[in-house]
């Protein structure tokens, strides 16, 4: 795949061409269907917040045990 130059408006800045580019190459075999640069960035914008979600499980726990 070319490198996508288009991100859509109000794509976050710390999401770059390169980064879906590599998002695609890496789940494009798993999908019957094209990944296109927008889906790519839903990707990394919700794998984003399930490692947020986890961070913050996390530091509820350990202050639990810690309490």
């Amino acid at each position: 795949m070319k490198n996508p130059s288009f991100l859509p408006p109000g794509t976050p800045p710390w999401i770059t061409p390169e980064l879906v580019e590599m998002t695609i190459r890496t789940w494009q075999p798993y999908y019957e269907d094209v990944i296109t640069p927008t889906v790519a960035i839903t990707m990394i914008q919700s794998v984003g917040q399930l490692f947020s979600v986890l961070r913050d499980s996390n530091e509820t726990v350990c202050r639990a045990r810690a309490g």
